[in-house]
């Protein structure tokens, strides 16, 4: 029967960096292995986990950490230790592929001639099979002898299933993305220099959305694949020149991290922070959400301007209950559903970086956003905000006589 000498022998293999992409081909491989073995009558014990450790992003693609373990089949003090693959025009030297954790003698860590040592033969082999013994023997046999020493009734199926016992050759199938595979080219994308760089286009151009972007100003996303991506040689002259203007600066990268800490801060009350929180939380951002990650700057931009306009209220005078004149620029319409009605009301902004809001008048029904307007109203400042208040019953300014 064939089986293990010694079933609570320890297993041995590595960890292995494998693109994210490919683990589930990974582990459907694995298992479908353990079914061949178990059919051939077989018992191949080979296991795998992931690791807890984070993922690695190299080379555009995110990488998970996986251990494989396995232990050679052993029969009556014989197990597999090596497979030399034979280049039949002997361009290349046959170099063992070694079973983890077992050590060959000097003389097997290369192979000359082809010859199976149980029948002295030498002749044309796809493989030979390096099989080691528990008292320190190595043997050479090629295919068909194998019988004689693992005491299985087919031994070209076993060895057809070494690669199932080789950590190194399991894992080497799947250690890079198939080019072939569908959404290849993209790859993964570092989440802050992605950011960092979103900064740096912003601060020479300022923010743009898809939605706003038109013949004369594009998006900042298209700048940042633009610039971020293998450029057509006809605009390479273009795109070294863009890079340059915009390559992020230690305060670009800082904005970039805080906008990550502003992202996941953030309460996830609407679709678009839940996709964004869900982006931060992992290791790297994939090349396809590279346009929303990018108006995450935007927080940034919100944040940023808050501040200032913190500052720059923390010294305006206080603003007083009554009836006064509110002059400034109006940073916001917008238009309020009631039960039964519909209101337009507007936020104005004076020098003093204060805010008003309130009913917006008819005779200021033209006015647009960033328009400078006057007006006298009825003024209650906010209890919760000092540099905030409401304004009611709008009018004219009188003209001066």
């Amino acid at each position: 029967m064939t089986g293990f000498d010694a079933p609570d022998a320890a297993l041995r293999g590595a960890s292995y960096l494998i693109p994210v992409d490919n683990v589930a081909a990974l582990m459907r491989h694995a298992g479908n292995l353990l079914e061949r073995a178990r059919k051939a009558g077989v018992e191949c014990n080979l296991r795998w986990r992931l690791e807890p450790q984070p993922q690695v992003l190299r080379d555009g693609d995110l990488h998970q950490w996986v251990t494989i373990l396995s232990r050679p089949p052993a029969v009556r003090g014989w197990s597999l230790a090596a497979r030399y693959d034979i280049d039949p025009l002997g361009m290349t030297a046959a170099v063992p592929r070694t079973v983890p954790g077992g050590e060959l003698p000097r003389r097997y860590w290369t192979l000359g001639d082809p010859v199976c040592e149980h029948c002295n033969t030498v002749r044309d082999r796809r493989a030979v099979f390096l099989l080691s013994h528990a008292d320190g023997r190595h043997l050479l046999v090629g295919r068909t002898c194998l019988r004689a020493f693992l005491d299985h009734p087919d031994p070209d199926r076993l060895a057809t299933l070494f690669d199932s016992l080789v950590p190194d050759d399991l894992a080497g199938r799947y250690a890079f993305r198939d080019p072939a595979a569908p959404g290849y080219g993209g790859g993964y994308l570092d989440a802050v220099e992605e950011l960092a760089w979103t900064a740096g286009i912003v601060a020479r151009y300022g923010w743009r959305s898809v939605a706003r972007s038109d013949a004369d100003h594009a998006a900042t996303a298209s700048r940042l694949a633009f610039l971020m991506n293998r450029p057509n040689p006809k605009l390479a002259a273009l795109w070294h020149a863009e890079r340059t203007a915009c390559a992020p600066t230690a305060d670009h990268y800082a904005a970039a991290r805080r906008t990550i800490e502003l992202v996941r801060a953030a309460p996830p009350d609407s679709e678009y922070l839940v996709k964004l929180k869900a982006i931060a939380a992992a290791p790297a951002v994939h090349v396809r959400d590279r346009a929303l990650w990018c108006s995450a700057i935007t927080l940034h931009i919100r944040w940023n301007a808050k501040r200032l306009e913190r500052d720059a209220a923390a010294g305006a005078p206080p603003i007083e209950t009554g009836r006064q004149v509110v002059q400034g620029r109006i940073l916001k319409l917008d238009i309020r559903t009631c039960r039964n009605f519909c209101r337009e009301v507007m936020t104005v902004q004076d020098g003093h970086g204060r805010k008003f809001w309130g009913t917006q008048p008819r005779f200021l029904h033209h006015a647009k956003e960033g328009d400078d307007v006057a007006f006298r109203a009825d003024v209650e400042p906010s209890p919760d905000n000092p540099a905030f208040a409401f304004f009611k019953r709008p009018t004219r300014v009188p003209k001066a006589a």
